[in-house]
C-alpha cells in the first residue's frame, strides 16, 4: 500500500492512511497502484489447542484474490445456478455431502482454466498432528543440534525426522501411549501434575521437578 507514514491506522496498528481497519463498512474495490484485496477464512481453529480427540485435527485455510466490487456477480451467479438464498453462502452447507453433489459443478467451473476465480484461490491445509511433531522436534533435537554446530533445518533432517517420527511413532510406541506423547505437560496451579493426576512423563517415567514444562520425548 502506498503513502506510508508513521501514524498507525486505528483499528490494525499499521502505519499509512491506505490501510483499511479491521471492520471494512464500504465495498472493497481494486484500484491501481495499491495492490489486490485477499479475502480469507479459516476453518478448523482451536487456538493454542493442537491436540486432542474433541477437536478438528485440520487446520484449513483459504483465499481468493478478490474484491467485493467483483465477487458481487460472482455470487449472485452462484445463486442463481444452485437456487441458494441464505444470507451466508458456506461450503458446508451449500456444496458439501452426497445431497449437494449437483451443486459443486458450479464452483469448479469458477475454479478451472477459464473460469472467474482460475488462479485466484489457494487452499492451506495443515494437518495439527503433524505440525506438534514437527515443533517437538525443533525444540527437542533441533536446538541441541544447533548449539553443536550442526544444521538440520536447512538440510532438510529436521523434516525427515519429523516424518519419521509421525509415520513410524504410533506403531513403534503404540496409538496410546505416542498421542500422550504429542502434548505438553504444564506444571502450575491446576495442572495435571500439580494435582496429582499425571505424576510423571507418560513416556520417560520421569517425575517433574522444578521446571515450567516437562516434555516427552
Amino acid at each position: 500500500m502506498g503513502e506510508h507514514n508513521r501514524q498507525s491506522t486505528p483499528g490494525t496498528g499499521l502505519p499509512g492512511p491506505k490501510y483499511a481497519r479491521r471492520n471494512q463498512i464500504d465495498l472493497t474495490e481494486d484500484a491501481e497502484g495499491d495492490g489486490r484485496w485477499v479475502a480469507v477464512d479459516e476453518l478448523g481453529w482451536d487456538g493454542d489447542q493442537l491436540h486432542g480427540a474433541r477437536r478438528s485435527r485440520y487446520l484449513s485455510i483459504g483465499s481468493v484474490a478478490i474484491s467485493d466490487i467483483e465477487a458481487e456477480p460472482i455470487v449472485e451467479e452462484i445463486r442463481k445456478a444452485t437456487r441458494l438464498q441464505a444470507p451466508e453462502l458456506k461450503f458446508s452447507g451449500a456444496f458439501a455431502g452426497p445431497k449437494n453433489g449437483q451443486r459443486r459443478p458450479v464452483l469448479s467451473g469458477l475454479l478451472e482454466p477459464g473460469g472467474a476465480l482460475h488462479g485466484r484461490a489457494s487452499v492451506y491445509l495443515i494437518d495439527k498432528h503433524y505440525f506438534v511433531i514437527a515443533k517437538l522436534i525443533d525444540l527437542l533435537v533441533e536446538e541441541m543440534l544447533h548449539k553443536q554446530g550442526r544444521d538440520i533445518r536447512n538440510t532438510g533432517q529436521a523434516r525427515k525426522m519429523a516424518r519419521s517420527l509421525f509415520t513410524e511413532g504410533a506403531r513403534a510406541l503404540g496409538p496410546e501411549l505416542f498421542d500422550q506423547g504429542h502434548c505438553v505437560m504444564r506444571i502450575g496451579p491446576g495442572s495435571p501434575v500439580s494435582r496429582g493426576d499425571v505424576p510423571s512423563c507418560p513416556l520417560c517415567g520421569k517425575e517433574p521437578r522444578r521446571v515450567e514444562q516437562a516434555r516427552c520425548w
